[in-house]
């Protein structure tokens, strides 16, 4: 084989590890999002962003909570980590759409490799 075609394959083996890479990082902040509404279930339901049928509607818990950067149910430093994996889940997100922040980080991580 020739040194583009092994060069094409990097490229797209790096690519699809970035997208499984990707995929993982934003499974686990959706996780450390959902631990800390379930950790604060009560604080959480006290708030009055949450009156009325809202507060049984299991899922608009989750689809409120993925808004707020700084929810005011959460002790401080657990806000920071809320924000934190909000920012992240964000970046992750615009990423896939768009697709040329992997396809450029993909090619950076090949050319340095080659």
């Amino acid at each position: 084989m020739t040194a583009f075609v092994w060069g094409f394959l990097r490229f797209a083996g790096v690519t699809v590890g970035l997208f499984v890479a990707g995929m993982v990082l934003y499974f686990m902040m959706d996780l450390v999002r959902t631990v800390l509404s379930a950790m604060f279930v009560s604080r959480r339901l006290s708030d009055p962003a949450y009156a009325g049928p809202e507060k049984t509607a299991s899922t608009a818990v989750f689809e409120f909570g993925a808004i707020v950067f700084f929810p005011s149910w959460l002790p401080a430093p657990a806000r920071l980590i809320w924000g934190g994996s909000g920012l992240v889940t964000l970046a992750v997100r615009y990423a896939f759409r768009v697709w040329w922040p992997i396809l450029l980080l993909a090619l950076l991580l090949t050319w340095r490799w080659s």
